[in-house]
């Protein structure tokens, strides 16, 4: 997210809070209740950035990409790999 917000970047956010939203609607998807709880939480944190970068701008929406966003995307990616290396185990693919 670079300066002006682009029309493909808030349909890119728009379609990932989708997307989340499809994947919290099942928590018993998750192996872990501490996985869930980090993908609804980044759902929220994604809502927030789609609502600023909808709002007044993408300066507000830059700012907290960099201070909060980012942070819990990378978060949740680590998590959730965590938890598809311990299925795959389990499983023993």
């Amino acid at each position: 997210m670079e300066g002006k917000t682009d029309e493909a970047s808030v349909a890119a956010v728009g379609r990932l809070i989708e997307e989340l939203d499809q994947l919290c609607l099942h928590p018993l998807r998750f192996h872990k209740e501490e996985v869930y709880v980090q993908v609804n939480s980044l759902k929220s944190k994604v809502f927030y950035l789609y609502n600023l970068l909808t709002g007044d701008g993408s300066g507000a929406a830059l700012e907290y990409w960099d201070k909060s966003a980012q942070a819990e995307v990378r978060q949740t990616t680590s998590i959730v790999s965590q938890e598809i290396e311990e299925i795959n185990e389990v499983k023993g693919w």
